[in-house]
């Protein structure tokens, strides 16, 4: 059942981060938290036919990042695309972040990701 929620400045569920500019490769990212100290969960659209590799995203944490849900995996009719469950930032500022993710991005699909063991 979806609830609708008044967003306020001190609302605990907010976006932050949102790397919609892409307007040439029609991708839109953003980051989700689900309140203070959670994890966040990074959300790409690949909204083309065209498959995206080695496409970059600033993150905000280290380490590697679990790859939660792929709406191009073969389980949804997809092409089955995709980061091999996990991927690993490296120390490459991108997004005005320290690190960053290099991303398979699959035709046209979402991926979301999270820190792993989080």
């Amino acid at each position: 059942m979806l609830r609708q929620r008044r967003v306020t400045g001190e609302d605990p569920l907010r976006k932050s981060g949102g790397y919609n500019a892409d307007r040439s490769n029609s991708v839109l990212a953003f980051l989700c938290w689900a309140g203070t100290g959670a994890a966040p969960v990074l959300v790409v659209c690949n909204m083309t036919p065209v498959p995206r590799h080695g496409y970059r995203i600033g993150v905000p944490r280290p380490g590697a990042w679990r790859e939660i849900f792929n709406s191009g995996s073969g389980f949804y009719g997809g092409t089955n695309l995709g980061n091999e469950g996990r991927v690993r930032a490296t120390a490459v500022s991108f997004h005005g972040r320290g690190q960053s993710l290099e991303l398979v991005l699959p035709p046209p699909a979402t991926i979301f990701l999270r820190p792993d063991g989080e």
